[in-house]
């Protein structure tokens, strides 16, 4: 059986809480339920973006991006795709968003990232696609220790001219290295104005115990919410429990029960809301696993006329690699599982043929994956080819077309015909050649 990563699931839920409070909207969603036909609420939210972290990825292997697809009566239909670009370190540098827009997929978000010398992300620097160029958006700075934890972050406004200060993070953590207390300050006449502080607390066993959320209003921090958690014998947390402040008391809000399997594997999230006193089902979230204690799938029901009723599926796949590879998300329909939409990922899964003198990134297949029509992007001057070639995975040569040589950067349409599979794109010009994969789906 091979190895699962460990989690402190109190602490994840709490976090991401904080994060969502943080931004005072809700944070972008990494799966799409085209049709909208569910309400979730924030814990719903937080949930299935927080399903990621149960999910298995191999660490050898680096993920080259991910397409997101709707559901259309009979077929599936794009929505976004992300491409991720990694440097010698395979450290992700580079992410590209790009949107299925009128049967043509167009450019619409792009994001840098800059490390330091622990492979800490000190910038990320974020841009959007207007009238054919790139053009700054945000960007986000962090500073961190010498344990190599982010003690501060802050986010500037790109206003046409100039980076303009919005919001602000510090972070403080105790000798063990734990965080202890997130500072948010918003940007306003010129100086740094208080806006949220989260508290946590651990106990004797480094469990996150509370989570405290406050407010600044004018001189002084107002309580606004906490989450109490508590433990098992085996180091789970079994139970979260929310209150708000309300007048001058907390008040409780919502309780939700963990249940774990004999693997100690998350099986069952269950939510309460207190009402009249007591506390009455809203909703509930269970996990099924796979021989290789991989989730298979995650399903939502929420309480009704006394009865559980089904709202939302998710079915997970890999690949050989115990990689996640698809996401399936389904909607209830009253008689069976609908399909909705779909997310799929893809890896930099060694298999066996590389190019002995790759330049990686330095041109650019978009999109990648694609339909067997794609273009190539030269981004390197010092490459000037004069015959593009498509080698299957075994190294056999399948498509190969000479172009006139390129004096600078250039974009060159190629029309494949090739069949769905992973295949090595080469471009060769006076005995040098550079190589890129791609996907055809």
């Amino acid at each position: 059986m091979k190895r699962k990563k460990q989690f402190n699931l109190a602490f994840v839920v709490m976090f991401y809480l904080f994060t969502i409070l943080l931004s005072n909207k809700a944070f972008t969603q990494t799966h799409y339920f085209h049709n909208n036909q569910r309400n979730d609420t924030l814990q719903d939210n937080l949930l299935r973006h927080n399903t990621n972290y149960f999910l298995s990825r191999n660490s050898n292997d680096l993920m080259l991006g991910k397409r997101n697809d709707y559901w259309e009566t009979t077929d599936w239909c794009p929505i976004d795709s992300a491409e991720n670009h990694y440097n010698e370190n395979n450290l992700l540098y580079e992410k590209i968003i790009r949107n299925y827009i009128n049967n043509q997929w167009e450019y619409y978000k792009k994001h840098n990232y800059i490390y330091d010398a622990n492979e800490n992300r000190t910038s990320s620097i974020h841009y959007k696609w207007v009238e054919n160029n790139w053009v700054y958006e945000t960007k986000d700075t962090s500073v961190y220790n010498s344990n190599n934890r982010c003690i501060s972050t802050s986010y500037r406004l790109w206003d046409g001219s100039n980076w303009m200060n919005t919001l602000q993070i510090t972070k403080e953590y105790d000798t063990n290295n734990h965080l202890i207390s997130v500072l948010s300050q918003i940007w306003e006449n010129n100086t740094w104005i208080n806006n949220l502080l989260d508290s946590y607390e651990y106990d004797e066993n480094n469990h996150a115990t509370l989570f405290l959320n406050q407010f600044w209003d004018d001189s002084i921090w107002v309580n606004y919410n906490k989450h109490l958690n508590e433990y098992d014998t085996n180091n789970l947390c079994t139970s979260t429990l929310i209150q708000y402040w309300i007048d001058t008391a907390w008040v409780n809000n919502a309780l939700a029960l963990y249940t774990y399997n004999d693997d100690n594997l998350f099986v069952l999230d269950l939510w309460k809301t207190w009402e009249d006193s007591s506390w009455i089902n809203d909703k509930s979230f269970t996990y099924h696993y796979d021989e290789n204690n991989d989730m298979d799938s995650m399903t939502k029901q929420v309480w009704h006329d006394s009865l559980w009723n089904n709202a939302w599926q998710v079915v997970y796949k890999y690949d050989e690699n115990s990689n996640n590879i698809l996401e399936t998300f389904y909607t209830w329909d009253g008689l069976i599982w609908v399909k909705d939409s779909r997310t799929i990922y893809y890896y930099d899964v060694n298999e066996g043929f590389n190019f002995p003198t790759s330049q990686k990134n330095s041109f650019l297949i978009f999109p990648n994956p694609n339909n067997g029509n794609f273009s190539i992007d030269i981004k390197n001057n010092d490459i000037r080819p004069k015959r593009i070639n498509i080698y299957s995975l075994n190294g056999s040569l399948i498509f190969s077309k000479t172009v006139e040589e390129l004096s600078n950067r250039k974009i060159i349409s190629i029309t494949s015909g090739l069949r769905k599979g992973t295949y090595l794109l080469q471009l060769s010009s006076g005995g040098k050649q550079n190589g890129e994969k791609f996907i055809i789906k």
